[in-house]
């Protein structure tokens, strides 16, 4: 069975929110009850896909990682909304952030899990955790 590199793990956690960090015991605690951390379902995950299924998370990855290129691309037009003929697309940024929302979420779908609710992004809030010590 194959399986994902260190990159692609890191970068997937990225993608999802999640600290890839090399031990993460010492650093979250939790409430009882608790449910299992989400990023624990993913992290689990990474050594049981199957061949099949690792290609299709590494589509995945892929769509991600360039949508994020064409976002920084299209930062570099922020400068003009018009060049000679050519009037650019104020839409183009929401829109691609938009679809890296949806293909975050499918691979999140991948691993069975959730895009961390608490990462710092648009709509989430500073814990990722809580550091006990």
């Amino acid at each position: 069975m194959a399986a994902l590199t260190d990159i692609e793990q890191s970068k997937i956690l990225r993608f999802l929110g999640y600290p890839d960090w090399s031990n993460l015991a010492i650093a979250w605690g939790l409430d009882f009850p608790t449910g299992v951390e989400p990023q624990y379902y993913v992290r689990d995950a990474f050594g049981r896909l199957t061949d099949e299924a690792l290609e299709l998370v590494r589509n995945d990855l892929r769509e991600c990682e360039e949508i994020e290129r064409q976002l920084s691309d299209a930062r570099c037009r922020l400068k003009a909304s018009k060049v000679g003929d050519i009037t650019m697309n104020i839409d183009e940024i929401p829109y691609l952030r938009g679809e890296l929302d949806h293909w975050k979420r499918q691979l999140a779908d991948d691993f069975g899990s959730i895009i961390n609710p608490f990462r710092t992004g648009q709509f989430g809030g500073s814990r990722s955790g809580r550091v006990i010590g």
